[in-house]
């Protein structure tokens, strides 16, 4: 049996799996950027922007979500917008906007046996 030519197909998928970066491993260009919380799940998609204390939130939504072209999906009374089409590569850009106190993925929380889907706990 010749194992060379199925080591040659490995190699370059090592190689191309070793380069892989996430968004969480993705440095902000600003000096200051926003905290980000969690991590990327599949099911349960979707990003929190919680602005900082102070700012009109509707208004910043608003702002925000023309200049990176992402609905907003729920509108929470302190401050905090989600939504569901946001384009992960921009979040090191939204990170370091001026009026965000942090972002958050969202979660899925397991009670009892039960999935469901959270809401920032702040």
């Amino acid at each position: 049996m010749n194992l060379f030519p199925k080591v040659l197909f490995i190699l370059p998928l090592l190689g191309a799996c070793a380069g892989v970066r996430t968004v969480e491993s993705e440095t902000p260009a600003c000096s200051n950027p926003a905290r980000l919380e969690g991590h990327t799940n599949n099911e349960a998609p979707g990003v929190f922007i919680a602005f900082k204390p102070g700012v009109e939130p509707i208004a910043a939504a608003a702002m925000m979500s023309e200049k990176y072209h992402f609905d907003t999906a729920i509108q929470y009374s302190w401050g905090v917008v989600f939504t569901s089409n946001l384009e992960l590569n921009l979040i090191p850009s939204i990170r370091c906007e001026p009026d965000v106190e942090y972002l958050e993925f969202n979660q899925m929380i397991i009670i009892g046996g039960s999935k469901s889907v959270g809401a920032p706990s702040r």
